[in-house]
């Protein structure tokens, strides 16, 4: 295939440059929409001045702009129809993705055995969530983003999926129009009964389910953040307590929260239990920072919406992955370590002073941890 398109090219390589030699506004008989006149805006960074010349391209709510889109995109397919054998050789793109019946990622297997998996058919726009009971059991699907933009007019995505451990309950963000923020909902696995009304202002979709089903930590975007300037609209995202039947979140965690949290407002943490423990974590991520910090709270005041917090690392401990299982700690640490080592702390005192090193510094490179129950 890569054969059939180098070809391609050459053989529209000498048009393309005869046709921009007798014309900038023709390629290879297309005529190409002018460029629009300069709209510069002037930013200040660091005391330097930054010119932008085609600011006001950005704003394509502004019917100009969309009508200048409109006509570049179509001068780019007249331009690439006439590319000789692309035909031929789209036809060959379709016969080897017709080859491959579906692509299924994010795979999840509840305690009792069910799987939950993302998958993508050839005749598909999206992927869609499904649901085994078993692995060779029958095909269930629950959510189709196909569906809702027939629906809706709009297309839709799956964000991302947490299932109960015991696989009875699923949520799930989705969101429209290629816009990164989406709803969260929440059904049973069952029989597909939506057990809340949709969640809005969420940004990635993962939760941290409560043991008993009853509810889930989640994280979600200040309100009104579509209305502030763009460089804040992402800052103060806090965590929330969510109570299956109830309305009402209860803040857990965020910056501006408690006092004894310490982390800038566009940083954000995930909170969740500690299972066999009476605690709970929250696990920070400092934007684009590889190294997370980490804060930790008894289970009761949690739950209760009065944690008391305090902090195990901070972004020093360079640690940049973690893990909990048998009263342990683990966690994936840089520290004196540019290829990764991985340290376990004891629970529930959880002192990194006393961390000890599991698998030491070596040629080879620790990519990720993950601990059995």
């Amino acid at each position: 295939m890569r054969f059939l398109l180098r070809r391609a090219c050459l053989a529209l390589a000498p048009a393309l440059w005869l046709a921009g030699a007798a014309s900038a506004a023709s390629v290879a008989g297309v005529e190409i929409p002018p460029p629009p006149a300069p709209c510069p805006v002037t930013d200040t960074h660091w005391g330097v001045q930054v010119v932008d010349p085609y600011r006001c391209l950005e704003n394509t709510a502004d019917e100009s702009v969309q009508k200048l889109m409109r006509a570049q995109a179509d001068a780019t397919t007249a331009i690439l129809a006439k590319i000789p054998g692309r035909d031929r050789l789209l036809k060959r793109i379709e016969e080897i993705d017709a080859e491959i019946p579906a692509v299924a990622n994010k795979v999840h297997r509840d305690e009792r055995g069910g799987v939950f998996y993302m998958k993508r058919e050839a005749r598909d726009n999206q992927f869609k969530l499904y649901y085994r009971a078993s692995m060779d059991g029958a095909e269930k699907l629950l959510a189709d983003p196909d569906a809702e933009a027939k629906a809706t007019g709009k297309p839709h995505a799956i964000a991302d999926y947490t299932a109960t451990r015991d696989g009875k309950l699923l949520a799930y963000n989705i969101s429209a129009g290629g816009a990164e923020i989406g709803v969260l909902r929440v059904i049973e696995v069952a029989t597909g009964k939506e057990m809340m009304p949709p969640i809005d202002r969420i940004r990635g979709g993962d939760v941290a389910w409560l043991d008993d089903n009853s509810g889930f930590f989640f994280n979600r975007l200040a309100e009104g953040y579509e209305k502030r300037p763009r460089a804040e609209r992402f800052m103060d995202r806090h965590a929330y307590l969510r109570k299956l039947g109830d309305t009402k979140d209860t803040p857990v965690f965020g910056s501006g929260l408690f006092p004894e949290v310490t982390i800038e407002r566009s940083a954000s943490g995930r909170v969740f239990l500690i299972p066999d423990q009476p605690l709970a974590g929250a696990m920070v991520a400092h934007g684009v920072d590889r190294n997370v910090s980490m804060y930790m709270t008894d289970r009761d005041s949690l739950m209760a919406g009065k944690p008391r917090w305090r902090k195990v690392f901070d972004q020093s401990a360079q640690v940049a992955g973690s893990a909990t299982a048998a009263g342990w700690l683990y966690l994936r640490s840089a520290k004196d370590a540019p290829r990764y080592k991985v340290l376990r702390v004891k629970l529930p005192e959880a002192d990194l002073s006393r961390a000890e090193t599991i698998v030491a510094h070596s040629g080879d490179v620790v990519t990720r941890i993950a601990t059995a129950a």
